[in-house]
């Protein structure tokens, strides 16, 4: 690409395609989000390297107390300890959804997640329903809509393998996440979120159908080590619209 196309990449194009209203471009009434740099970038853009100053809503940002809070925070992610093992996760079995309540046999439990929290409009519930895989008497049903509206798009269960949401746990002792799935209406992701990856989550696709089928992610698939999971996501994610999707056995083995 040319050094304006790919300005553009990085810029105006992923706005418009994504509906950031005012982003990756400057023009009056804009948002003051501005990197002055030292040189042309339209002709060279390894100018883009040479930064002068930075603003964020028009306000100038200390580019070397930034720097040094990152260099201290690196610090402390290279010292911290690795999630603790969570007590009984070895027998395998977080949730079979049998019983009267969505549980877990370690950790914080399951809870719905939606791109409400990157300024969506995405909604979904969960519950225990009747016929689960393998002729067990029940599932867990995670049924909603991914809207349109934010950065990003996803809606659907959220488990937390560590004693409270997103608190890291030593899952090391697992090499794959195992789970029964049925669905309809979407496109559906695992997502795993990992401390050493800094709040970002590694997405693999799977596609269930109308009947029971067994799927298995490797975490190595992921690149984890595993020693540092803060949470798993299985949902809606990629395309606006209604889903149904069902959930049995989930397991770390």
């Amino acid at each position: 690409m040319t050094p304006l196309e790919t300005l553009r990449a990085a810029t105006s194009i992923p706005a418009a395609k994504f509906g950031l209203a005012g982003r990756g471009v400057v023009r009056v009434g804009g948002p003051a989000d501005l990197v002055l740099v030292n040189g042309d970038p339209s002709v060279d853009i390894a100018a883009t390297r040479e930064i002068v100053a930075v603003w964020k809503d028009g306000v100038p940002v200390n580019r070397e107390r930034y720097e040094e809070q990152a260099d201290a925070d690196r610090a402390g992610a290279a010292t911290a300890p690795a999630g603790r093992s969570p007590e009984y996760s070895r027998s395998g079995l977080v949730s079979d959804f049998e019983g009267q309540q969505v549980s877990a046999s370690f950790g914080a439990g399951w809870m719905i997640s939606t791109d409400i929290m990157a300024g969506g409009r995405s909604k979904a519930q969960m519950r225990l329903a009747e016929g689960g895989a393998e002729g067990s008497a029940q599932a867990l049903l995670v049924a909603g809509e991914t809207v349109p509206g934010g950065s990003s798009l996803w809606a659907g269960a959220f488990y937390s393998p560590g004693p409270a949401m997103m608190t890291p746990a030593d899952l090391s002792f697992a090499k794959v996440i195992s789970f029964w799935a049925k669905g309809e209406g979407q496109e559906f992701t695992v997502m795993i979120f990992a401390q050493s990856h800094g709040y970002r989550p590694i997405a693999r696709p799977f596609a269930p159908t109308g009947e029971w089928r067994k799927f298995e992610f490797p975490l190595a698939g992921f690149g984890l080590k595993g020693d540092d999971i803060m949470g798993i996501f299985i949902g809606a994610s990629g395309k606006p619209g209604p889903f149904s999707l069902w959930l049995d056995d989930f397991r770390l083995d």
